[in-house]
This record gives C-alpha cells, structure tokens and sequence, in this order.
C-alpha cells in the first residue's frame, strides 16, 4: 500500500516566494494605473516631461522595478519548492523561461524609466528634439526595437508560465486554480497593456497569497 509523504518546507522559502509573487502584481497595477491617468507625451511633451522627473513618476517606475527584481525572485523560491515536491524538470523549465521573461521586461522597464528621465530632462533644458526619443519610450507608441523585446519577453513567459502552472498542479498542497491564476496573471502582466496587466497583477496577487499560506507539499507516493 502507498503512503504520502509530507515535507515541511521553510517558511522563508515557501512563503517568501509567494509574498514576492503578489508584491510584483501590486506594483505592476501601480504602475499601469499611473500610466493610464499620465499625461499624453504627443500633446503636451512639457508635462509629460516635467512628471517623468518627478518624484512621483520616478518613484512608480523604480517601484516597478523593484516589483520585477522581486518576481524573479519569487520565481527562483518557487522553483526551488516545486522541484522536491513535484516534477523537478517542469519546475526548472519554468525558472529558465519566466526568469529569461521577467529579467527581459526588467531590462525594457529599466530603459523606459530611466531613458525616459533622461531624455526628458534634456527636453526640459531647451532641447525640443528630445521630444521624438521620449515619444519612443512611452507606452503607445514604443520602439519597435522595445516591442520587439517584449514580444520575446511575452514568448517566454508564456513557456515559463505554463511549465510552472503544470508543476503548480501537480504539488497537490495547494488549491488547483492557484495554478491557473498564477499561469495567466504571469502572461497578462508581460503582455504591457492597459487593463490587461492590471488584470494580470491581481490574478498574480491572488496567486501569490496563496501559495505564500502553504506550509506543506505532498510529495508523490512512495
């Protein structure tokens, strides 16, 4: 006759992830909403620029930032709980492509924020040229060099997302559909849209709490 085995994991480990998971999908939220509410860089440059500098604008995207730092590393914590308790190859396929994912986003945010500061403050200081290079950093209207890193971004979350979606699943500690919310607020939050992110982060900040409760995982009958 089978019988199950539990394994106690750290709470550190465990819940750690978790917490990371649902602090990125709160910043990501923060961070479209301001977005959405922002001023238009195509009729009015000035303002655009002047809230680009700002103390609030700078705070968001250094927020956000700190939120995809994060989410790569509540990947790592939850690759390192699913691997002992779940299909270990499903585990480390979903750490290598949501982290190739997330650290590519992180990479095109981190040009966004800190181009965008950059460029505006040289408009600021009486260089009307530097409005064409802030139009290319804002959302809308991004290079096609930044589209295209989001697009590889997007394709490798997807990969990433359904690996650990799968190993989720098959945990049996937690409750299925985390699985589900956390595999498409992944995707949603990468895909940098309207909505559609917001969407994302709070299917992950759901997702993220609940994997952060979990204090066992019901590893396979030996």
């Amino acid at each position: 006759m089978n019988q199950t085995n539990t394994q106690v994991l750290p709470f550190s480990l465990a819940r750690a992830g978790g917490w990371l998971i649902a602090f990125a999908g709160a910043t990501s939220v923060i961070m479209m909403t301001y977005l959405m509410t922002g001023t238009d860089v195509t009729k009015n440059p000035k303002g655009y620029a002047d809230a680009a500098t700002s103390v609030i604008g700078l705070g968001v995207g250094y927020l956000y930032l700190i939120g995809l730092i994060g989410l790569f590393g509540g990947l790592f914590a939850l690759y390192l709980t699913l691997a002992s308790a779940s299909n270990s190859r499903m585990a480390l396929g979903g750490v290598i492509f949501g982290g190739l994912g997330v650290g590519l986003l992180l990479a095109v945010f981190g040009a966004i924020t800190l181009g965008g500061a950059v460029a505006a403050n040289v408009y600021l200081g009486s260089d009307a040229g530097a409005s064409q290079v802030m139009k290319r950093l804002s959302g809308g209207s991004f290079d096609h060099e930044l589209m295209n890193a989001i697009i590889v971004a997007l394709v490798l979350s997807i990969a990433g997302a359904i690996l650990f979606g799968i190993s989720i699943w098959r945990a049996n500690s937690l409750p299925r559909w985390s699985s589900i919310l956390f595999a498409i607020g992944l995707v949603l939050l990468v895909l940098t849209f309207p909505v559609v992110t917001q969407i994302g982060g709070v299917l992950l900040v759901i997702a993220g709490v609940q994997i952060a409760r979990f204090d066992a995982v019901t590893l396979a009958p030996s």
